[in-house]
């Protein structure tokens, strides 16, 4: 890797990316980029968003001055300029999810054929195609407090890129990824502790469109995909043991809620946001580092490491679940009572 070049790209990427949410969080409500607070939200004023325009500045710049694949970067752009239009106005799921798919094809066709170790992509494109739009979407539900998003892209961004480092990936990949996690800190001191503004679908789908095609890349066995996976470990997570209580109760998972971990710890449990963003972040860098320091020994040490992660993880999101409810009930008695 270009020392030099790194020392170049990476204070620009962090000043594209403060830039993009500092130009949004003053102009932004002028055009219409401006969040309202709804039934899923966790915040109470109006906020601007799309601030995550910066980072997508950065992604243009790498992929215009480092000498990777295009499809490592022109679907990104593709989606994330269509999100720019999801945070301008409303846009059917269904439309969405659309354009999600396309530019998973398009990624996943193109990386296929570069070389021919990569034809088994195309043997299971369908399953990839649904993890990469599976990975936008989840990161996109997931951006809903201070700092999460940012703070996630910052640790999983550095671990691919330590990843990529350590096995066999080019300098040039491994520098797209730091840029990727330089601009996520850049877009922080708008967003955490306090939200001066918000990502954005422009930002969350970038950085989950980026993060998962980044797994697709490093994922040339079971072993290198679970690793890689695991450094957005939080996430899918709670999404995937949100989505379970929900079906379980009987709930249309089309409807907004709040039944995330991190909204209970932060509505319910009444948590600062940055104490819970925070406490991801650690959590994310904790099992990230685990894995690297696993994937060596073998699949079989990393996935009793990771399923022993994921069980731990689901008895504390159950601990939480009722504890929040209980505090609910509570409340509304201590409610009636007043009233009475």
């Amino acid at each position: 890797m270009n020392t030099q070049m790194m020392s170049l790209l990476l204070p620009i990427a962090a000043l594209l990316g403060w830039g993009g949410a500092f130009l949004v969080a003053r102009h932004g409500q002028r055009v219409g980029l401006l969040d309202h607070p709804n039934a899923r939200s966790s915040h109470l004023r109006p906020t601007p968003k799309g601030g995550g325009i910066g980072i997508l500045a950065a992604v243009g710049m790498a992929g215009i001055m480092l000498e990777v694949p295009w499809y490592a970067w022109v679907p990104a752009v593709m989606v994330a300029t269509f999100s720019i239009g999801a945070d301008l106005r409303d846009i059917a799921p269904s439309t969405r999810l659309k354009m999600h798919f396309l530019a998973a094809f398009v990624f996943l066709i193109a990386h296929a054929v570069s070389t021919p170790d990569n034809w088994n992509v195309l043997l299971l494109i369908v399953p990839w195609a649904i993890f990469v739009a599976g990975t936008e979407n989840i990161y996109n539900f997931m951006d809903g407090i201070n700092g999460i998003a940012g703070l996630s892209g910052v640790v999983g961004f550095s671990l691919l890129a330590l990843f990529l480092a350590r096995f066999r990936a080019s300098g040039d990949a491994v520098l797209l990824y730091c840029l990727l996690a330089a601009a996520c800190a850049g877009f922080l001191p708008l967003n955490f502790p306090r939200a001066r503004v918000f990502m954005g679908d422009v930002g969350s789908i970038l950085l989950g469109f980026l993060f998962a095609c980044g797994v697709v890349m490093a994922g040339h066995s079971v072993q290198d995909f679970m690793c890689a996976a695991s450094f957005l470990f939080p996430f899918y997570a709670d999404e995937i043991t949100t989505m379970f209580v929900r079906l379980r109760n009987g709930e249309n998972l089309t409807t907004a809620h709040r039944r995330h971990v991190y909204q209970l710890l932060v509505n319910e449990m009444e948590y600062p946001h940055w104490k819970v963003a925070v406490g991801y972040g650690m959590t994310q860098a904790a099992v990230g580092a685990g894995s690297l320091l696993l994937v060596s020994r073998g699949w079989l040490a990393l996935s009793c490491f990771l399923f022993a992660c994921s069980i731990t993880f689901v008895i504390v999101q159950a601990c939480i679940r009722m504890a929040a409810s209980a505090k609910q009930v509570t409340s509304q008695q201590y409610g009636s009572r007043v009233s009475a």
